[in-house]
């Protein structure tokens, strides 16, 4: 490997890899971009970078509310950044369900707080410059300015130039791709572990498999499902790195995407979605100019237009052999945001050649010569199954049990499970649902949710209330108000605590949960999302324990 160059040891939960080609090593990804002066001076503090934490003892804490000034606010990302050097971050943190945070601060030093969330402009959070072993208290409300995306048609004047109009749009619209990032990086408050199910599959290029899948599942107590080399590491080495005969291919990630040092180095420019893609707008970055025996990354982040939240990266390298142009080489990463504000990776894939060299005769009696062809292609990803928070289902995909493969595919698994194995879901097909709920189904809402209740105490309980909620059909309105409608079904326990919600949309995330009664505290919801092809899953649910009687 290059001197100096990072090597981070083998992981799971995840796969991010950074891949070598000739013998899969799994190791993490990365990326993001540039922002034009224009786009800077319009966007104070758009770039960052991750100052270390070195003080333990002084802390900010506080409360934040939506604008009814009542409600939690969870989910919010709160940061701490200097103020004098608004271009560098003291600490960050996510608001938790009851919205509260908690940011560690050096002594002495003057800071500015901001409150982001997606989908409306940022908000001052004031000033702050804490003495050594101070503690203080803030209570914020949010207000309510959505933002106001401009409706214009951006045309590129030069190479990282863009219309003055142009490069407004590009910076409200990474200030949330931004705010999303940030949340992703960030821990959740509380003991949380995430189960994924990996694969690395070979192909040709007709699509048929070299080799049976090989699939993994993993549990580890991180949300983190990879992680990048170091920015300085990237910014010597490159993203595609000569190992011999063989080559290491790295991916960005959220800290990458992030770093002052990626955006310095790329471009921004604003991408209109088409097709399949027509409801998204989305951030393109590319280098700013190549350099002699380094390769790059160019991409896009993609926004949904009417929400304005992160929806996925999408990678290639450059520059690259010619013989590499038009397969597909590079990589992408989908987020995901829970309906309580938390935000993580729930897809990553990086697709890679496997090459050939094809001896070729220049004339009789000449000697061989050779030419390098991709003649199959590696693709080695993973899909986030489940999530749990302090021992309680937070998230559950029953689609990551079909990740990497095809109908028909054969398919080799492995599980490496780190602490207690998941005994939650049960996946079944459209044929189970269709049999067990029959008129209680509606089109596209064909997905089944069954398990039993119990009591604080572990017994099964009867007649506990058991409820799923999703939202479906958003728009926008005007520009500016986002409308969608929301969607619910309910059911009442058996005798032994068993229940069955029929009628929930599959593709979408629905919050699940469980009470003794309608006025009841409610526990923290499970979040489950169905899929086409695994519409069952079995979720068994805990009620929070009874209101001391007065």
């Amino acid at each position: 490997m290059i001197e100096g160059l990072e090597v981070l040891p083998k992981f799971s939960v995840g796969v991010a890899i950074m891949v070598r080609t000739g013998g899969a090593r799994h190791l993490p990804m990365s990326a993001c971009a540039r922002v034009l002066t224009t786009v800077l001076t319009m966007c104070t503090g758009l770039c960052i970078v991750l100052a270390p934490n070195r003080s333990r003892a002084q802390e900010l804490r506080g409360v934040v509310r939506l604008p009814d000034g009542v409600t939690p606010a969870a989910g919010v990302v709160v940061v701490l950044m200097h103020a004098t050097r608004t271009d560098s971050i003291v600490a960050r943190g996510v608001t938790t369900e009851r919205g509260r945070f908690s940011l560690k601060t050096p002594p002495a030093t003057p800071t500015v707080l901001r409150l982001l969330r997606i989908g409306y402009e940022p908000m001052q959070g004031g000033t702050f410059t804490l003495a050594r072993d101070e503690i203080r208290d803030a209570s914020y409300t949010l207000h309510n300015n959505r933002v106001n995306l401009a409706t214009i048609d951006v045309k590129a004047t030069a190479r990282c130039q863009v219309q003055p109009n142009g490069a407004q749009l590009v910076a409200q619209l990474f200030q949330q791709a931004r705010t999303a990032l940030i949340a992703s990086a960030t821990p959740l408050s509380g003991t949380a572990t995430a189960k994924a199910v990996n694969y690395d599959r070979r192909q040709n290029k007709a699509r048929k498999l070299l080799r049976p899948v090989e699939r993994s599942v993993t549990t580890n107590a991180t949300l983190k499902p990879y992680a990048s080399i170091g920015v300085d590491s990237l910014d010597k080495a490159g993203y595609l790195v000569p190992d011999g005969d063989d080559y290491w291919y790295y991916a960005p990630d959220a800290d990458v995407l992030l770093s002052d040092k990626f955006l310095t180095q790329h471009c921004l420019q604003l991408v209109i979605g088409t097709d399949s893609l027509a409801g998204s707008i989305g951030i393109g970055f590319k280098p700013v100019a190549n350099r002699p025996a380094r390769v790059d990354v160019q991409g896009t982040l993609w926004l949904d237009r009417a929400t304005s939240e992160l929806q996925f990266l999408e990678y290639t390298y450059t520059p690259v052999q010619d013989y590499l142009r038009g397969e597909g080489i590079g990589g992408r990463v989908d987020y995901a945001q829970l309906p309580n504000g938390g935000w993580f990776v729930s897809n990553w894939r990086i697709r890679m050649p496997i090459l050939r060299n094809l001896p070729t005769m220049v004339g009789r009696g000449a000697p061989l010569t050779g030419r390098i062809v991709v003649s199959a292609l590696q693709i080695v990803g993973g899909t986030v199954q489940e999530i749990r928070l302090d021992d309680q289902l937070l998230y559950l995909n029953t689609a990551a049990a079909g990740a990497g493969a095809l109908p028909g595919d054969e398919v080799f698994t492995t599980d490496r499970v780190v602490g207690s194995e998941s005994r939650l879901l049960r996946t079944g097909d459209l044929a189970t649902v269709r049999s067990l709920c029959g008129a209680r189904m509606t089109f596209g809402h064909e997905g089944l949710i069954t398990g039993r209740v119990f009591d604080d105490t572990h017994q099964p309980f009867a007649g506990a209330s058991v409820t799923a909620r999703w939202k479906e059909n958003f728009s926008l309105i005007g520009g500016v108000m986002i409308r969608w409608q929301d969607y619910q079904v309910s059911t009442t326990t058996s005798s032994e605590g068993s229940y069955q919600l029929c009628g929930v949309a599959v593709r979408r995330t629905a919050s699940v949960f469980a009470t003794r009664g309608v006025d009841e505290k409610l526990k923290r919801p499970s979040f489950v999302r169905l899929s086409e092809d695994s519409p069952v899953a079995q979720l068994d649910l805990t009620l929070a324990p009874p209101p001391p009687k007065n």
